[in-house]
């Protein structure tokens, strides 16, 4: 089980700006780009996920708590470090909001980009 870090520099970014479904919700708490979120069941508001049970997106900007943040729900995205997995390999919400290589709540699929030789990329199915 290996946490998977965004890649030096980069934020989570959708790869087509047209074919994606984000919501925009308020953060409960800070939130930074590339952790996966859930509700808070009394506010509505976004969390960090726990990494078992019902999970909502996926944070696309950081966001302070109290303030509205993006939150992908499905869609090609890019920014995370997962050229070392192979193509087809899941990957999990993890405790605190962490995308990992393992666990039991698959978030998304690495696939390639749509141009040749041009990487890996993440789509997310929640």
């Amino acid at each position: 089980m290996a946490a998977v870090a965004l890649k030096t520099g980069v934020k989570l970014s959708p790869v087509n700006d047209y074919q994606y479904i984000a919501r925009t919700l308020i953060a409960n708490v800070d939130l930074v780009s590339g952790v996966v979120v859930t509700l808070d069941a009394t506010t509505g508001k976004a969390v960090k996920a726990a990494g078992t049970g019902a999970q909502y997106g996926v944070v696309l900007q950081d966001a302070k708590a109290g303030n509205p943040v993006t939150v992908m729900i499905r869609g090609v995205v890019d920014g995370w470090n997962v050229d070392a997995l192979n193509y087809g390999v899941s990957v999990y919400a993890g405790a605190a909001g962490v995308v990992d290589t393992a666990g039991t709540v698959a978030i998304g699929t690495v696939v390639p980009m749509s141009e040749i030789g041009s990487g890996k990329v993440v789509e997310i199915r929640l």
